[in-house]
């Protein structure tokens, strides 16, 4: 039994080969495609503004051009416009916050003045009922320069580059390494705490709890919004829809399959409009499904710069959205946000247990005087006459469902617990699901190798 334990805790604890990792992080994927199809949630009140190469070329070559750029980068002018212009916008109420999700990590000649952004970003921050503005900071990985910190006149800074796994988004983290000798300050919150921590301030809420650096990292939670062309319109095609994605989970971990259906980003469940349509329409700022105040989120969306994110729902997307994501999930799920923490504990002590039960079957059926060889051959063959072929599959067939609706059910109440009441992302254990049924066959497999040689010695 011994040799069991230590195999699971190395399987569980080492990660060998990375494959315990994998295998869970690609289950956790597909889970977390199914419930965004079975549970899709309404609109929150963001609204994402895309800097693309159609929306430069426009605002460049248009009879009313008046962008400097042609393309990538911008000019710090055209920066500082796109930021007024947002700030306050025309003919709509302006955001009750807004983070600029572009990295001004040092002063480049050739965009111009780095101070005058500087300048623009201090006016539009001064007042008391100013738009309070984010600007990507980097983070301990590439912190910004101190030189560049000051010609913005020392902004208000938020995290955009931290270590951590995929999927897992902290709510605080470093902007520079500790021992670091610059003005930058050491930590800051994430774009989406920060924005999140904003309109609690405009709703008169009290958000308090996410002020802390303590707080736990966030396991991003990729929704769907609810409308009838990206969610299923009944619940009878929802469970058609999560029937399918079981079955692509099987076909996967098969090999027989790889592709993966994945959604269109129109599906995302907040605002999203490109730069362009901004400048030709200003009331597209606001949310068209809420009155609450809002939020925006202005970020790159070009896949040239590499800024473009694996997402189990959408594919590969770009960096501002993930903000926006997290940003969806602490204003829907406020405080009870999917928390990311170290299950393998956990998983070792569930090892433990289950092993113990097929170890104390077994050993239970090992007390029990076994049959002489030849007994054991004739019942199978009188059972299978007796019942006739069908009947004895079917019913060998229940012998071995038995387990798996058993552990079905296990894995399903661990889901409960961990996910739903505990808020506890599912990642960690996951990898139980494999490990299990190999488990009982391992036992299953040597104690009757050993019942053989017993045989044999008698």
């Amino acid at each position: 039994m011994a040799v069991y334990f230590l195999l699971g805790v190395w399987v569980i604890q080492a990660n060998p080969f990375g494959l315990s990792a994998a295998s869970d992080r690609a289950l956790s994927e597909e889970l977390s495609r199914i419930r965004a199809y079975l549970f899709p949630v309404a609109p929150a009140p963001i609204t994402v503004v895309e800097i693309d190469y159609e929306s430069i070329k426009s605002l460049h070559g248009a009879a009313e051009g008046w962008m400097g750029a042609n393309d990538w980068p911008l000019s710090y002018q055209d920066h500082a416009r796109i930021l007024r212009d947002l700030a306050s916008p025309d003919g709509v109420a302006p955001p009750a916050t807004l983070f600029y999700d572009i990295f001004f990590e040092r002063p480049r000649n050739m965009s111009g003045d780095l101070g005058r952004l500087g300048r623009t970003l201090s006016s539009l921050t001064r007042s008391k009922e100013a738009v309070p503005i984010h600007v990507s900071g980097g983070g301990e990985p590439i912190p910004m320069e101190a030189t560049a910190y000051r010609a913005m006149r020392e902004p208000a800074l938020a995290v955009v580059a931290w270590e951590a796994g995929s999927g897992v988004y902290p709510l605080h983290a470093r902007l520079r390494p500790a021992d670091a000798s610059t003005a930058v300050p050491e930590r800051a919150p994430l774009a989406a705490t920060a924005l999140f921590l904003d309109l609690c301030r405009e709703r008169g809420l009290s958000c308090d709890w996410a002020l802390s650096d303590e707080a736990p990292s966030m396991a991003l939670q990729w929704e769907v919004q609810d409308k009838p062309e990206c969610s299923m319109s009944t619940t009878t095609d929802r469970w058609t829809r999560a029937v399918s994605g079981v079955k692509s989970i099987i076909w996967r971990a098969l090999g027989l399959s790889s592709a993966v259906d994945h959604v269109s980003a129109a599906c995302l469940p907040y605002h999203r409009i490109r730069l362009a349509d901004f400048y030709e329409d200003r009331t597209r700022l606001k949310p068209p499904h809420s009155d609450e105040p809002y939020a925006v989120l202005v970020g790159v969306a070009m896949e040239s710069l590499h800024d473009y994110h694996d997402s189990p729902v959408y594919g590969r997307i770009a960096g501002v959205h993930v903000h926006a994501m997290a940003l969806e999930n602490l204003i829907r799920l406020d405080e009870g946000y999917i928390r990311d923490q170290d299950l393998r504990p956990l998983s070792i002590i569930t090892w433990l247990v289950v092993l113990t039960a097929f170890w104390l079957q077994r050993h239970r059926q090992r007390r029990t005087k076994p049959r002489p060889r030849r007994m054991r051959s004739f019942l199978k063959k009188f059972e299978f006459r007796a019942v006739g072929p069908r009947s004895w599959v079917a019913l060998w067939l229940f012998r071995k469902a038995r387990w798996i609706v058993f552990f079905s059910i296990v894995v399903l109440a661990m889901h409960y617990v961990l996910y739903v009441e505990a808020d506890i992302a599912p990642e960690g254990w996951l990898s139980l699901i494999a490990l299990v049924p190999i488990l009982r066959e391992i036992v299953a497999g040597t104690e009757n190798r050993f019942d053989m040689e017993k045989e044999k010695k008698e």
